[in-house]
């Protein structure tokens, strides 16, 4: 019974630090490696904090094999309920439901990527809305999404709502070359005000979306 006791500090411990850790944040393109090993990361973290407290407090009735059994523990339940997240998530997502919105300004070889990426992987949840033109022609089966125009228009487009549906998610994949580039942190204020993420992509990237600016309000992950 007095083990009990130790409970809602191990509550306020591990709730800290799956925040700390960002695990409550939206994993559509994490890979299912990358979330255990935070996760584990946390049980590790909170086991030591909590030993430092049982040393300090003390509460001599927690031993060491506790420690190991209730960390184990731990991180065997808190994994198992990130793969069971993630399979019903991707499930609904590949259904077409619980999506996020995506805008790709550029319309060269990287956003050409990018769209493919997003669209191999349907079971992240993203829908192309469609393009902004940076001055390249979209290739043969991609035209069937619409282009909103060009960099320059950025700001006019997201300021006055061209675009039915709300936009979650804006990503650019302009060429270094283009003219445009020079706009983009003006646009990218008025993408802050209209409440998207902003993500810039690097000239190499993976099989994971490019890294965002900002959270602001937005439809859920």
């Amino acid at each position: 019974m007095r083990r009990t006791k130790i409970y809602p500090l191990v509550l306020v411990i591990w709730s800290i630090l799956l925040f700390t850790y960002h695990s409550y944040h939206s994993h559509r393109t994490v890979s299912l490696q990358q979330e255990a090993l935070t996760t584990i990361r946390v049980v590790v973290v909170g086991n030591v904090i909590l030993a430092t407290f049982a040393y300090l407090l003390p509460l001599r009735q927690l031993s060491r094999s506790w420690f190991v059994l209730f960390g184990a523990l731990a991180a065997s339940l808190l994994v198992f309920e990130k793969i069971i997240v993630r399979v019903l998530a991707r499930y609904v997502r590949a259904k077409g439901l619980n999506y996020r919105t995506v805008l790709i300004v550029g319309t060269g070889r990287r956003a050409i990527e990018i769209a493919r990426l997003v669209a191999d992987h349907n079971y992240w949840g993203y829908k192309i809305l469609g393009f902004v033109s940076d001055g390249h022609r979209l290739p043969n089966g991609w035209a069937r999404y619409r282009t909103f125009g060009t960099v320059p228009d950025l700001k006019k487009i997201l300021e006055h709502g061209q675009i039915a549906e709300p936009i979650d998610e804006i990503v650019f994949a302009v060429t270094r070359k283009s003219s445009h580039l020079r706009r983009r942190r003006r646009t990218r204020r008025s993408s802050r005000s209209s409440g998207s993420w902003t993500s810039q992509c690097p000239s190499s990237y993976s099989s994971s979306p490019c890294p965002r600016s900002r959270s602001p309000r937005s439809r859920s992950s």
